[in-house]
């Protein structure tokens, strides 16, 4: 077994680590999205990454957040904190890796790659074009691997329809924000949120932050109906597996493979 059994992380909500036993110089860290949960969004990555040689030295991260009720930005907020401490390595999160591998660890990552679904995307990158901002010192080390991102904005009705969320009982924009589901406002195409991160995104470009902001890779589904399927700024052109939907880019039998590819 190539990593520790799974140890929960304080940082997020039901967020998960995998420590790996060999020294670690990657961390990943998945970012589901609307309605997700930080280890079901992925169910199976973190099996398959532990059986691959390519990811024997990576440590995993499965990040959870309140991606209902809380507000993009507040949610960029909360993932930009924990990568303060997993990314950059802190003592709280060595204390974590040594206590899971059972011995004394002290990481320090030469790259951190950020997976993230769906709405989980835009939050990433407003997350990592603020860490850029703070100079933070794990914002040079970070890459982006994108499944179905929401950059472009939502189809609202398909998102309510995906997550089995009854129109008659949520309607609008307005009823959902009765009902604490604050995200969606987010997802809106146009949105002042997708537009600050369209500016900011394109600022950070110009300054010289290519590899971090833009994507490495985008992966889609022939049969995605949720989210807008358009390229944002210098994003790569996307990948397209088909037979594929929405949710199941991110636990099919080609995510775990993808995610290693990018290892090498």
């Amino acid at each position: 077994m190539s990593h520790s059994v799974a140890i929960a992380l304080p940082w997020g909500q039901e967020s998960v680590g995998y420590f790996a036993k060999q020294p670690a110089r990657r961390l990943l860290v998945f970012v589901h999205g609307f309605g997700g949960n930080a280890l079901k969004t992925w169910a199976g990555t973190e099996a398959a990454l532990a059986a691959d040689s390519r990811a024997g030295t990576c440590d995993l991260a499965y990040f959870g957040y309140p991606s209902f009720s809380a507000q993009p930005e507040m949610s960029a907020g909360t993932l930009r904190h924990f990568l303060d401490e997993a990314a950059g390595a802190s003592a709280e999160w060595n204390a974590l890796a040594s206590r899971a591998l059972g011995g004394a660890v002290l990481r320090e990552y030469d790259e951190v790659t950020v997976i993230a679904h769906s709405l989980g995307a835009p939050v990433s990158r407003r997350a990592l074009l603020d860490a850029i901002r703070n100079q933070a010192s794990w914002a040079g080390k970070t890459r982006l691997q994108l499944f179905a991102p929401a950059h472009m904005g939502a189809y609202l009705n398909k998102v309510r329809k995906e997550l089995g969320i009854a129109s008659r009982l949520i309607a609008s924009l307005t009823a959902l924000t009765k009902f604490g589901v604050l995200s969606l406002d987010g997802l809106e195409p146009g949105s002042p949120f997708l537009t600050q991160l369209m500016e900011d995104s394109s600022k950070e470009l110009a300054n010289g932050w290519d590899a971090q902001v833009k994507a490495r890779q985008v992966i889609f589904g022939d049969r995605e109906n949720v989210v807008m399927v358009q390229r944002f700024l210098e994003d790569p052109p996307h990948t397209v597996w088909p037979g594929h939907g929405h949710c199941s880019v991110c636990r099919c039998d080609k995510t775990a493979p993808a995610i290693a590819s990018q290892l090498a």
